[in-house]
């Protein structure tokens, strides 16, 4: 233990494959922030809906998953716990997945095609207290098991109709409940949080559905971002 004490002190940086360069380590935040400074008025996402392209910038891009943090916040998100996102690809899904993680959640994604027992598994070891579906066939899975899930304490449809509910909320009506909270506390959230913590954890089903999730850091996050700019080749 105290070898491991000596070695700890004596690294001030994290090597990332540059033989010249160290960088201090980075939590999603501030990787994010760093992004957002950089490429502020460039195209983050883009989508297409009813056969129109919608573009958003990188600092539209940052302003809604802010929204999504501070509504977190307003939900009672606790540090550490879960928001199950369950879905395709699509902004609102990084909205949800970045936001958690400025809330000081835990962005736990599953794959849309997983069955209602796996969602009610998942939440329950992520200790998911908000759920984030994308559409009214994932609500379903959800309502199947919410009986199950005392824990949970909203649950956000992006798309499709959804008759509202102090506990059901459309993703607009989802954004709405952060307009009141103080950026201050939401900064302070942020700024609380280290590189070697957990921020998200990723799950999958395999043929049996057995439940098996990565847990990534911060640390993990942005050392994946700097493998991809060394080796772009690599990147798919």
């Amino acid at each position: 233990q105290l070898m491991l004490e000596l070695v700890l002190q004596m690294v001030d940086g994290v090597w990332t494959g540059h033989s010249s360069e160290r960088h201090l380590p980075l939590t999603v935040p501030q990787f994010f922030s760093h992004a957002v400074r950089r490429w502020n008025r460039w195209k983050a996402l883009s989508v297409k809906r009813a056969g129109k392209w919608t573009k958003i910038t990188y600092a539209e891009y940052e302003s809604q998953t802010r929204s999504v943090a501070r509504a977190l916040l307003q939900l009672g998100l606790q540090l550490f716990h879960g928001v199950l996102i369950l879905g395709s690809t699509s902004p609102e899904w990084f909205m949800a997945e970045i936001g958690s993680i400025l809330a000081g959640g835990l962005a736990v994604g599953v794959d849309p095609s997983c069955s209602a027992s796996f969602c009610q598994e998942v939440a329950i070891r992520s200790k998911a207290q908000v759920v984030i579906v994308q559409d009214p066939g994932q609500l379903e899975k959800i309502l199947q098991v919410l009986d199950n899930l005392p824990q949970v304490k909203a649950i956000i449809q992006c798309e499709g109709q959804l008759e509202a509910s102090k506990f059901l909320f459309t993703w607009d009506a989802f954004l709405a409940l952060g307009t009141d909270l103080d950026d201050v506390c939401l900064n302070e959230v942020m700024e609380s949080q280290k590189a070697n913590q957990c921020c998200a954890v990723m799950y999958a089903a395999g043929v049996t559905e057995d439940v098996r999730g990565v847990m990534l850091s911060h640390d993990n996050v942005w050392c994946l971002w700097e493998f991809f700019t060394i080796l772009p080749e690599a990147h798919l």
